[in-house]
Formats: C-alpha cells, sequence, structure tokens
C-alpha cells in the first residue's frame, strides 16, 4: 500500500468533513434538540408575559424567566410580586 491509501483511513487525517460525515446523525439531532430547547424558552416566556400583561403586572425579562421557567427545578411555585404560578 501507498503511504497515501493508508492514511486515507486513519481518523486523524479526515478532517472536518470526515468527522461530519461520520457524526451526522448524531450531530442533526442534537442540533434538534437544541433548537427545540431555545424555541420552547421563547415560547414559554412570551406566554408568560402575556398572562402577567393580562393581570396587570410587571413582566419579566428572558434572562429572568429561562433559569426557573413558570416553575422552579425542584418543582416549587414561581412567585410574583403579586401573583403565583403553579
Amino acid at each position: 500500500m501507498t503511504e497515501r491509501s493508508s492514511q486515507a483511513g486513519s481518523p486523524k487525517h479526515r478532517g472536518l468533513r470526515g468527522f461530519v460525515r461520520d457524526n451526522g446523525l448524531g450531530l442533526f439531532f442534537t442540533a434538534a434538540f437544541v433548537l427545540a430547547l431555545v424555541g420552547q424558552a421563547f415560547a414559554g416566556h412570551a406566554d408568560f408575559n402575556n398572562q402577567m400583561a393580562a393581570d396587570q403586572l410587571q413582566q419579566i425579562s428572558l434572562g429572568e424567566y429561562v433559569p426557573g421557567g413558570p416553575r422552579s427545578a425542584d418543582g416549587g411555585v414561581r412567585c410574583t410580586r403579586t401573583r403565583c404560578c403553579w
């Protein structure tokens, strides 16, 4: 075998194109998962702020919403000054 053909199959010499080819399915589903999480964050934030506006309460920023969402990580209740979301 020539030196070139022995290196062609080596993972060290395939580069980014070879990595994407070998891991394309996993990369696709990882990207789809991340996009779904980002979409849920924006949709949940918009819905929460619409509910707050309907009750004439102060709306929150996306940065305040994302860490806890409508519920905290332990399943508790997220409350604002005058309203709690169960």
